[in-house]
């Protein structure tokens, strides 16, 4: 009489888990391969704090001024001397209403990162151009105290974000300002 062979798994049972080892394997290296990372990016980690000042010298003005008071230097891109909004580092505004406004560059603005203790000041002034809603952010303080700023409209609570786009995708600062 023969023994019978008593295997701790079927064949199929084996073949199926080869495959899924296989295809488990593969996925990893497209992964490595294409630059997708594995693990989550690390969170950015950057204390802010937002008031208000009076700009302009002939109408006192307020004005949002932004600085970084701990962590991380943040990374800003666009083509100093004109105007558009900063990748990487994003600032928008929400206004009494709800409504969600990109602040961009003023022409004045210069520098690529955001270090500890600069200000940085968010205002509002109608060019009467294409760049609508017209609110401006700059590190010249010479462009909110000596130059014209307008009021914002509507007078209210605004929300001041500032949100990191390059890597994680957050918001890493929210204050509400009363202007």
């Amino acid at each position: 009489m023969r023994s019978r062979s008593d295997p701790a798994i079927s064949d199929t049972i084996a073949t199926t888990l080869i495959i899924i080892l296989v295809v488990a394997l593969a996925a990893v290296i497209a992964a490595i391969i294409m630059g997708i990372p594995l693990l989550p990016a690390k969170p950015t980690l950057a204390a802010f704090k937002a008031d208000t000042v009076m700009g302009s010298t002939t109408k006192n003005v307020p004005v949002i001024r932004l600085y970084q008071m701990a962590g991380a230097s943040l990374t800003q891109e666009y083509t100093e001397g004109g105007h558009q909004v900063v990748n990487f580092t994003r600032i928008r505004l929400v206004d009494p209403t709800g409504k969600s406004l990109k602040v961009q560059t003023a022409i004045s603005m210069r520098g690529k990162t955001i270090e500890k203790g600069e200000p940085f000041y968010i205002f509002y002034y109608n060019t009467g151009g294409t760049e609508s809603p017209w609110i401006w952010i700059t590190n010249d303080p010479s462009r909110v105290f000596a130059s014209t700023v307008q009021p914002f409209s509507p007078h209210g609570t605004w929300k001041v974000l500032v949100t990191d786009e390059k890597d994680t995708n957050m918001v890493i600062f929210q204050q509400d300002v009363r202007l």
